[in-house]
């Protein structure tokens, strides 16, 4: 057989991030005097997904009565509420 079980006495501790790498940025927004931001895509990231993605941290963070994700003409903006 190709494969087997093993007995283990416990599992290992996950390598997971803790928060996100938008965090750092909506938190900064959130302390910055301005009241729009736009966001600066540098990395190879469908603007969708992308999207997605921070407006999940605005509402994980109880940040949704602060700051809201704009999108205009193909380009995503951060707007102080």
């Amino acid at each position: 057989m190709s494969i087997e079980l093993k007995p283990v006495d416990k599992l290992p501790k996950p390598k997971r991030q803790v928060g996100s790498e938008y965090d750092e940025i909506l938190k900064s927004f959130v302390e910055s005097e301005h009241k729009y931001a736009e966001i600066i895509i540098k990395k190879e990231i469908k603007k969708q997904s992308l999207a997605s993605s921070i407006r999940n941290r605005i509402k994980k963070l109880g940040l949704k009565d602060r700051i809201k994700l704009r999108e205009r003409e193909g380009k995503l903006y951060l707007e102080k509420l």
